[in-house]
């Protein structure tokens, strides 16, 4: 009887083995190296980065404390200003249209967030929001699927956090998912109205009991809200009200019961609503194995009496059904009624032609009214921030300008924006506004795709200006784009105002030569001994920003050493004398800054005829400051690339910081070999990554080996005068 026991017991254990094993073969295999974090290199989980994008004051912390084995890594946010701070590990390759799921291990007394970057077939990068993680005490499992996109070529996961406390991870798993279809089960499909509305009871007249027939209510969170029916309506007896009187977190909505839909048609989605705060509106779509996948489609902006919201969407594939869930997610009401899905029959004309000056933003100066906003133009707010958007306001040159205004900040931005222009990809276009504010602001181009779907490129930051100034540079149009529209942002509390906006398709801009050039900020020793032995041996001449009240400090070159490097070719450019913000300090403070550092070089027999703003203040002022005192450039810290109209005073780089990649700076150099432009790279402290501004010796000797690999000329600044137009 025993022996009968004991084998029933051995049978049992091989049961569960063999189950074992096939659950580990269904999940695949994991394709993040290093994906516990054990093995390190330097202090840094090896084939891990971190991460910190904006000016938040964040803590790395490796090894911490861990979920199941020795390592992981902690993040700590002591100040936040906006965007995040995340570790991620190394882009691993994956193959388009595969289904894929993530997870990891974490601990946060937040809520964050994850989101996977793609790295596209061009080396641009696309970004999807894979989901928000709950706020935990211990560690907790986040997992979720993604497909990825056709044109991918390698991917990596941000999981980040973006507000004051802490995040820690462990544990992270990229696999294929064995996805296993299932043919959906028999539905009747409804029979649509005489108008073709898919959605059934689409005034919401027909009820049953306290709920309209063929619709729901939802709520998310943990909220008090009141679902009302019928109550006030449109223009029949019954509509549906939510009012939310006490708000955590999430949402409530009403919404119809799921529509049957064609994967590639296009519908358009509108309700009639009612509602005194801003909501927004989703698509929710069910799938072929009866997953969900949700589709952001607009926010629908506060109106106290009836407004129609609408939008189109594309089916995506292996869609079965869907739903739209029309949200309110704050303290107050909103009403809904009229609700329709019907299929779009697209007709395609020829865009609106340009105006005479060739500018494809219509109403670029904001003069033709739409009610209380300028025609072709949106205003947008994302996130809960305290907006107010105000037109006409006070203008430029003409009668009407647009104002947007923060009181109260919280993260993300508000902007005005033109409508989608019609592009064509790979070709160039010149982009500018006037502008006035006394915060710096920041452009963002967004793109829509073949597929309908949004991409953003972040152009960089705006200077402050306390009266009007212009902004201008150039855009070129990434593949699959049809259609660009650009943000202006503010990010902060206090205002933006813009006018004559405009966007022309810039003439052929480039040069007959591909060039780059090197330059270093603040002159430390460091890099005197360890960068200018890596330059030199490659033939390769340096642009050196001195700042020259500097001149005794400890850990920066001595006089005879900058002497030195200037007799041996290597061009010494001025960086003021005390390093200050221009913006900053009074119009002689700033006019001294700039004309006695060029007095102190020339001492010194050094004819210094380029400028390098400190941090990245200037202003028209300053610019005219420079042009009395003959400086003949200046380089900004605008991120981008230069052409033969670049202006000569606002020159664009890229900067090379602990988060820079070699990937990253190689993308820079076949980028502006591929477009025939002129790239600056900018560099500072040469040490092993101890703060942000420094890079390892090892990386620049990396980057100089593929300079001369692809036989790149390299000049300094005042080398490359004569290339410019």
């Amino acid at each position: 009887m025993k022996n009968i026991f004991l084998y029933f017991i051995l049978f049992l254990i091989w049961i569960l083995f063999l189950w074992n094993i096939s659950l580990v073969s269904a999940s695949g295999t994991n394709m993040i190296l290093n994906s516990n974090l054990e093995s390190w290199t330097a202090w840094l989980p090896t084939d891990w980065y971190k991460g910190n994008w904006w000016k938040n004051i964040s803590k790395f912390v490796y090894p911490a404390p861990w979920y199941n084995s020795n390592s992981a890594a902690n993040i700590v946010v002591s100040w936040y200003t906006n965007w995040d701070a995340k570790w991620f590990f190394n882009e691993v390759a994956i193959t388009g249209g595969q289904t894929y799921t993530f997870s990891d291990m974490y601990d946060s007394n937040i809520v964050t967030s994850v989101t996977a970057r793609y790295k596209l077939s061009d080396w641009t990068y696309s970004y999807w929001y894979l989901g928000s993680a709950p706020k935990t005490t211990w560690f907790q499992k986040f997992t979720a699927d993604f497909t990825a996109p056709a044109n991918v070529v390698s991917v990596t996961v941000f999981h980040v956090i973006n507000s004051v406390w802490y995040l820690t991870i462990d544990d992270a798993s990229l696999t294929d998912k064995i996805v296993v279809v299932t043919p959906p089960p028999v539905v009747e499909e409804p029979t649509p109205s005489t108008d073709w509305n898919l959605v059934l009871n689409s005034t919401l007249e027909a009820s049953n009991w306290s709920v309209p027939t063929n619709w729901s209510k939802g709520w998310w969170g943990t909220n008090v809200s009141t679902y009302t029916y019928p109550t006030t309506w449109y223009n029949s007896a019954k509509a549906a009200k939510i009012d939310v009187t006490s708000y955590t977190n999430w949402d409530a909505k009403w919404f119809f019961d799921e529509v049957a839909v064609t994967p590639g048609k296009t519908y358009t989605f509108s309700d009639m609503y009612s509602s005194s705060t801003d909501t927004y509106v989703t698509v929710r779509y069910k799938m072929l194995d009866w997953s969900y996948t949700y589709w952001y489609l607009w926010y629908a902006w506060k109106n106290t009496w009836w407004q129609e919201f609408s939008s189109d969407l594309i089916v995506p594939a292996n869609t079965v059904s869907l739903t739209v869930f029309h949200v309110i997610n704050s303290i107050w009401y909103l009403v809904i009624d009229n609700v329709s899905i019907k299929e779009k029959v697209i007709v395609i004309t020829p865009p609106t032609p340009p105006s005479t000056d060739w500018n494809l933003v219509l109403n670029n100066n904001l003069e033709t009214a739409n009610w209380n906003s300028p025609k072709y133009w949106n205003k947008w707010g994302w996130w809960n921030n305290v907006s107010t958007y105000s037109y006409p306001a006070l203008w430029y040159n003409s009668s009407k300008s647009a104002k947007v205004e923060i009181t109260s900040y919280t993260n993300w931005d508000a902007k005005w924006f033109f409508d989608d222009i019609i592009v064509t990809a790979w070709k160039t276009y010149t982009f500018s506004d006037m502008y006035d504010s006394n915060v710096a602001t920041s452009i963002t181009a967004r793109y829509k795709l073949t597929d309908w779907s949004y991409t953003y490129a972040y152009i960089w930051s705006v200077p402050k200006s306390t009266w009007w100034r212009k902004y201008t540079t150039n855009i070129t149009i990434p593949q699959n784009v049809i259609w660009l529209t650009v943000f202006h942002v503010i990010n902060t509390v206090w205002y933006l105002n813009i006018d004559d906006v405009s966007l022309v398709l810039a003439p052929d801009d480039i040069f007959t030569e591909w060039m780059i050039t090197f330059t270093f900020d603040d002159w430390f020793k460091n890099i005197y001994d360890r960068a200018i032995p890596i330059l030199d041996a490659a033939g390769i001449k340096s642009t050196q920003a001195i700042f020259t009240a500097s001149y005794n400090y400890v850990g920066y070159m001595s006089k005879a050493q900058i002497k030195e490097l200037y007799d041996n070719w290597h061009e010494i450019a001025s960086h003021s004398v005390t390093h200050s913000d221009l913006n900053q300090i009074t119009l002689s403070w700033a006019r001294d800054e700039i004309i006695n550092s060029k007095a102190d070089l020339a001492a010194y027999w050094i004819d210094a005829k380029t400028f390098v703003y400190p941090y990245w203040e200037y202003n028209d002022t300053t610019i005219d400051i420079l042009q009395e005192a003959w400086y003949i450039w200046a380089r900004s810290v605008t991120r981008w690339y230069n052409t033969p109209s670049s202006d000569r005073f606002q020159l664009k780089d890229q900067e090379i910081t602990t988060d820079t990649t070699f990937e990253m700076v190689k993308w820079y150099i076949d980028t502006a070999l591929a477009e025939k432009k002129w790239l600056i790279l900018e560099l500072h402290d040469q040490w092993d990554n101890l703060w942000f501004y420094s890079n390892t010796p090892a990386l620049l000797q990396q980057i100089v080996d593929y300079v001369k690999l692809k036989n790149m000329k390299t000049v300094t600044l005042w080398e490359w005068i004569s290339k410019m137009n």
